[in-house]
């Protein structure tokens, strides 16, 4: 989010519509003003790293706060789920904001949101998985790429967008693995230190699982340090 807010300013023009909302259902053309509905792009996070916002559509009297911060919070969200987990289309992170703005408590929030994240996005699946951690704040990072070479540069690259680049691991230290499987074939634990909570990940690699595992923790474990949640030795199965 603090990537997000640093980099949010107007556009100075009407937004290109970006094909990857993927959406598969629309407002009955009788209800809409005129008789007609047109999609409308309301913000672009485009490679130059700008989030650029719709400034009308910002400024309108018809959008509430809430619907601004659901806003910022799709575009902090979907660039994370890019970033770790290669998602090509925003439908996972319109699910999570989805999940989040909701009435559902706490407890049935991280439920939906781990059980979607067990497994990565159909067409995220790469051939190779790299997994690394930032070793001042514990935060972990992760890439799916096509060659093993790739999936690091992404892995430390990722790291490197976050809070205290300088920090994080250097590109040999890095846990690699090559994805043979198009099914889910492992499971591990992570316990919380501090308050043994268990938590468990599922991936197509053991090293996947295990990253699963820890990132559960972390997100089930919210306001606590990480390094609560790293495991020394995860307990691991091949199921």
């Amino acid at each position: 989010m603090d990537h997000v807010k640093a980099n949010w300013q107007p556009a100075g023009g009407e937004l290109e519509v970006i094909d990857d909302a993927l959406y598969q259902i629309r407002p009955y053309a009788k209800f809409c003003p005129g008789g007609s509905w047109v999609y409308t792009q309301f913000a672009n996070f485009n490679l130059q790293d700008q989030v650029l916002v719709d400034i009308d559509l910002w400024n309108s009297p018809l959008l509430s706060s809430g619907e601004k911060a659901a806003m910022m919070w799709h575009e902090a969200i979907y660039y994370w789920l890019r970033s770790s987990y290669q998602d090509s289309n925003s439908i996972r992170a319109r699910y999570i904001v989805g999940v989040l703005f909701s009435n559902l408590s706490a407890a049935e929030k991280n439920t939906k949101i781990s059980t979607l994240l067990q497994a990565p996005e159909p067409s995220a699946r790469q051939d190779w998985f790299c997994r690394g951690k930032n070793q001042l704040n514990n935060q972990i990072y992760s890439a799916y790429a096509a060659s093993e070479f790739e999936a690091r540069h992404s892995t430390l690259a990722s790291c490197k967008r976050g809070p205290e680049p300088f920090h994080c691991q250097s590109d040999s230290s890095i846990e690699c693995e090559e994805i043979t499987l198009e099914r889910i074939a492992w499971a591990c634990t992570a316990e919380n230190s501090l308050n043994f909570q268990p938590f468990i990940g599922r991936g197509r690699g053991r090293l996947e699982a295990a990253f699963r595992a820890e990132e559960n923790c972390i997100l089930g474990s919210p306001g606590i340090n990480p390094m609560f949640c790293a495991p020394l030795s995860p307990e691991c199965t091949a199921l």
